[in-house]
C-alpha cells in the first residue's frame, strides 16, 4: 500500500466513530502549544471516503487554532472497515515507552515539564502516586525517582550543589551520594 499528502479542509473530514482515544486538559494544552510553535509538522491519516484514522486530537486543536486546511495522508487504495480499525489501533498504541533515566539526565527537568512530561511521571511532586499505577495504596508513599549519575572528583562539589538545588524544587525526592 502506498500514501499520498495531500491537502483536506478540515470541515470535509469526519471522525471515525470508533476512535478509542481521549486527550486530557494536560495534553491537550501541551499539543495545542506545540501546534502554536511547530505548525502541522505530523500530517493527518485519513481514508479515500475522508475519515480520520489517526489524528483526531490534532485535527480537533488544529480546528480550535482557526486551521481551515490541513495536511493528510490518503492511502491509493480503499481501506476496510477492519483495516481502518487495526490502523487506528495501532497509530496510537505502538508508539513504544519513555527511557525516563535518558530523559532526566539528558534534558533539564524544566523543560521536560514544559514540553508535557509531569513531575509524576518522574516520581516527584504530588503527581508521583497517581502516575504510579493502577492498584497502587492511595495512602502509600510514592518511590523516590533513581537517577544514577558518575562524576569524576572534581565535579562532585558542583553536581552536589545542583542536586541540591534539585532537591528544594521536589521535596519528595531523596538524595542518596555515595
Amino acid at each position: 500500500m502506498k500514501w499520498k499528502l495531500e491537502k483536506r479542509l478540515i470541515k470535509d473530514l469526519r471522525q471515525h466513530a470508533r476512535n478509542p482515544r481521549k486527550l486530557e486538559k494536560h495534553d491537550a494544552e501541551h499539543l495545542k502549544a506545540s501546534i502554536k510553535r511547530f505548525g502541522q509538522c505530523e500530517p493527518l491519516v485519513i481514508n479515500s471516503d475522508d475519515t480520520v484514522i489517526g489524528g483526531h486530537q490534532r485535527m480537533r486543536t488544529l480546528q480550535k487554532l482557526g486551521y481551515k486546511e490541513v495536511d493528510v495522508y490518503v492511502p491509493d487504495e480503499p481501506l476496510t472497515d477492519r483495516e481502518v480499525d487495526e490502523l487506528n489501533i495501532r497509530l496510537n498504541r505502538n508508539n513504544g515507552s519513555w527511557d525516563f533515566d535518558m530523559l532526566a539526565n539528558a534534558w533539564e527537568l524544566d523543560d521536560l515539564f514544559d514540553w508535557g512530561f509531569t513531575e509524576g511521571e518522574f516520581g516527584l511532586g504530588e503527581e508521583a502516586g497517581a502516575d504510579a499505577g493502577a492498584g497502587d495504596d492511595p495512602d502509600a508513599e510514592a518511590p523516590p525517582a533513581l537517577f544514577k549519575i558518575e562524576v569524576g572528583n572534581d565535579e562532585r562539589t558542583s553536581f552536589e550543589n545542583q542536586l541540591d538545588d534539585l532537591l528544594v524544587k521536589f521535596p519528595t525526592a531523596k538524595k542518596k551520594v555515595k
